[in-house]
């Protein structure tokens, strides 16, 4: 399930109250949709550019996020997800179901709610106190069997917001393998063969890793025949 506690209108940045009654729903096994939106140091570089110039900046409101439940077949074969303008999540147990955090923000992640300034020029910096871990997405199980994954940000399936080696989709396919097969899916899936490119770097790294790679062995060798002679002297 994939809804926000804020309504944002993209052209003007506003942001409302989500006006939805999933946010009860989830809210009554224990599973409340804060009406916040959470924002991250570790954040996606977003292109406020536009056809004639680029600008590019990291924008603390789109989180990446890697801190997630690895015993949980939901995560196979991801390295991160990506939440655009996402809320927190806050669990509550009530009896009705049980909770287990799927994965949380970094240590330096903050939150505006009341107030909310999105644009990347107007966005103010946390203080420390302001600083820490939330909630972004939950696994619950209510008593009579039924399982549901709640993620608090309405944007998450869309591909216009997914990144590059981003694991939303495959996130999504998981949780589908997941529920429709009790589990034994997901086992296949994770014996599909990752792929990891090489990074794009520069040329002055280029420069060094190459003469050091050169240069290193017979140094090494040469140290190495410089202290078996003063051995023998």
């Amino acid at each position: 399930m994939f809804t926000g506690g804020t309504k944002i209108d993209e052209q003007t940045l506003n942001v409302t109250q989500a006006d939805n009654n999933i946010n009860e729903l989830t809210a009554t096994y224990g599973a409340q949709i804060d009406y916040n939106l959470v924002l991250s140091t570790s954040a996606e570089y977003v292109n406020f550019g536009n056809t004639t110039s680029q600008f590019l900046t990291p924008y603390p409101f789109w989180i990446r996020s890697n801190i997630f439940d690895t015993k949980s077949g939901l995560f196979t074969n991801i390295q991160f997800v990506t939440f655009p303008w996402v809320s927190s999540l806050s669990l509550k147990k009530n009896g009705l179901a049980s909770l287990s955090p799927l994965i949380v923000s970094s240590s330096t992640s903050w939150v505006q709610k009341g107030t909310y300034l999105l644009n990347p020029d107007t966005i103010p910096q946390p203080t420390q106190k302001d600083l820490g871990q939330f909630i972004l997405g939950a696994l619950l199980k209510n008593n009579k069997g039924g399982e549901m994954v709640v993620i608090p940000s309405s944007r998450f399936p869309y591909d216009q917001y997914m990144s590059s080696g981003g694991g939303n989709a495959d996130f999504i396919l998981n949780a589908i393998d997941t529920f429709s097969s009790n589990g034994a899916l997901s086992g296949i899936r994770s014996r599909n063969v990752s792929f990891y490119p090489i990074p794009d770097i520069s040329d002055t790294q280029k420069d060094v890793y190459k003469y050091t790679a050169i240069l290193l062995f017979p140094l090494i060798w040469g140290v190495y025949g410089a202290i078996r002679l003063m051995k023998r002297k």
